[in-house]
């Protein structure tokens, strides 16, 4: 099975990491090897990191907590919406607002026509793609709110 997995993770090409030029020193422990300049990201590493996060959300999810769903990559952010509506989860997907988690008591009559199921301050941030939003993740952490991030 374990395997299995690490076969798609390579036919998908999810190994293959940032040129090393723009790698954080953060990440050398997941990195397999270099090939030129193009990181190679260890596929058990990265897979057990994956199954860590999905447990973890499993467990909010299984307790009623509230996971806001981050992407303002137009790429993703369509299939990360539709994950987020089948899981009744809030989405944000355009844009974010400076202050949604900092200022979300001010901002929460605001916040029902930006994104409908977000009626609380989200339990954990979700987020797919960290370059875009660097302030949600300071503001996660600031109101230490967990975040759980899959970089693309």
């Amino acid at each position: 099975m374990r395997h299995g997995i690490i076969r798609k993770f390579l036919e998908f090409g999810a190994h293959i990491g940032h040129t090393r030029s723009t790698r954080r020193s953060g990440m050398d422990k997941y990195i397999l090897c270099l090939r030129g300049s193009q990181c190679i990201i260890d596929p058990a590493q990265a897979v057990l990191r994956l199954r860590l996060a999905a447990s973890f959300l499993r467990g909010l999810v299984c307790d009623g907590k509230v996971v806001l769903f981050l992407c303002t990559d137009l790429g993703p952010s369509g299939h990360v919406a539709r994950v987020a509506n089948r899981l009744g989860m809030p989405a944000i997907t355009d844009r974010w607002r400076g202050g949604t988690l900092t200022n979300f008591s001010t901002l929460a009559p605001r916040l029902k026509a930006y994104s409908p199921r977000m009626n609380r301050m989200p339990d954990t941030l979700f987020i797919v793609g960290l370059r875009r939003p660097p302030i949600a993740l300071r503001q996660a952490r600031k109101d230490r709110v967990p975040e759980v991030a899959e970089v693309a």
